[in-house]
C-alpha cells in the first residue's frame, strides 16, 4: 500500500470508527504528512511496507535535532506514528509494526508548569482588561476573564455558546475537545457578572449563538484569539520571560489553587478536566521549604502532657 493511501485510510478510520474531532484529525494528518515527506526525500520510500524501525529512529533523531521543537512536540509526533502503525497492524494492513520498540524522548515534565503568573501579576492582567473599551473591547475582556477564571483551553473557549451558560445555577457546561468529556464548572462571581453584563449588551436572539463573535458575526477565529493575546502581552505591563497565553492562565489557576489555597488534588483535577491524576501532580510545589512547612505544621498545636 502506498504511504499516501495508508494515511488516507488511517484518517478515515479515525473519523468513522473513533469519532475523532476535526482538529484532532488535522493534527494527525499534519504529522503524518511530515513523516511521509521525510521518507520520500531522505530514502525515496513510497510504500508503507518499506518502512523499518531504523527509518523511524532517523525521523525521531531529525526531530530531536531541530532546536525549535520542544520535547513534548517530538513525543506528540511519535505518539501519532504509534497510533498510525498500531491501527494499520490491527486492521491487517501491515505484517510487521516498525514502531513497536521506539520510545519517546525524555524531558522534564514539570518544566511547562513553570510558566505561570503570581497572584499580583494575574491581578495586574485583570486590571488591564478593565481598560478595554467598545464592543470588541468588552468581548476581549470577557474572553480573557473566561480563560483566567476557568482555566479552559483556547478551543473550548472559542466553542462556547450562550447555551453553555446556566445563569440560574451559576454554572458553565461544555464538552472539552482534548479529553472529549463533559465538564460542568461553577462560575466565579466576577466572571458571572461579566457574562451577565455582556449578555445584556449584545442580547443574543438564539442561545446557540457563539459567545465570542467576530465583526462579521461569525465564531471568533484562532487568529483573532492570538491577536487578542498579542495585545495583552504588549499592553498589560507584566514582563515575563515567556508570552502570556491561554496555557499560562491554566497553569496559573492550578498553581494558585493547589499551592496557595491548598485545594486538594481531586478537586483541582476536576476543575482542570484531567483524566489522569498524574497530570495535575506536576503543578504541586514540592520545594524543600514547602516540605519543611508541611512537616513542622503536623500536630503543631500538640503539647506533651508530661513535658
Amino acid at each position: 500500500m502506498l504511504i499516501t493511501q495508508s494515511i488516507t485510510f488511517f484518517l478515515n478510520f479515525l473519523i468513522c470508527n473513533e469519532s475523532k474531532s476535526k482538529s484532532t484529525v488535522i493534527s494527525y494528518q499534519t504529522d503524518l504528512n511530515q513523516f511521509n515527506e521525510f521518507l520520500r526525500q531522505r530514502f525515496r520510500l513510497t510504500k508503507v511496507e518499506q518502512i523499518t524501525y531504523q527509518h523511524i529512529l532517523d525521523f525521531k533523531r531529525c526531530l530531536t535535532n531541530e532546536k525549535t521543537l520542544m520535547a513534548t512536540t517530538v513525543n506528540r509526533k511519535i505518539d501519532c506514528l504509534k497510533k498510525y502503525f498500531d491501527t494499520l497492524e490491527k486492521l491487517n494492513k501491515i505484517e510487521e509494526n516498525p514502531i513497536k520498540f521506539v520510545r519517546g524522548v525524555k524531558f522534564d515534565r514539570t518544566a511547562h508548569c513553570e510558566e505561570y503568573l503570581t497572584t499580583e501579576e494575574l491581578a495586574q492582567v485583570l486590571d488591564y482588561t478593565e481598560t478595554l473599551q467598545g464592543a470588541n473591547g468588552r468581548r476581549d475582556r470577557l474572553l480573557i476573564k473566561t480563560i483566567a477564571y476557568l482555566g479552559i483551553r483556547r478551543g473550548d473557549c472559542l466553542n462556547l455558546n450562550w447555551s453553555n451558560i446556566d445563569f440560574v445555577n451559576e454554572t458553565i457546561h461544555f464538552v472539552s475537545e482534548k479529553p472529549c468529556q463533559s465538564q460542568t464548572q461553577v462560575l466565579h462571581p466576577q466572571l458571572l457578572e461579566e457574562l451577565k453584563s455582556y449578555y445584556n449588551f449584545i442580547l443574543p436572539t438564539d442561545l446557540d449563538t457563539p459567545i465570542f463573535l467576530s465583526n462579521e458575526k461569525k465564531r471568533l477565529s484562532k487568529t483573532a484569539f492570538t491577536r487578542i493575546f498579542t495585545e495583552l502581552n504588549k499592553n498589560c505591563g507584566v514582563n515575563k520571560r515567556f508570552n502570556i497565553t491561554s496555557k499560562t492562565f491554566r497553569h496559573t489557576l492550578l498553581t494558585i489553587l493547589i499551592n496557595e489555597q491548598g485545594v486538594d488534588l481531586l478537586t483541582a483535577q476536576r476543575i482542570a478536566g484531567h483524566r489522569d491524576r498524574r497530570s495535575i501532580e506536576y503543578y504541586v510545589d514540592t520545594t524543600r521549604n514547602q516540605r519543611r512547612r508541611a512537616i513542622t505544621g503536623f500536630m503543631a498545636n500538640y503539647k506533651p502532657k508530661f513535658a
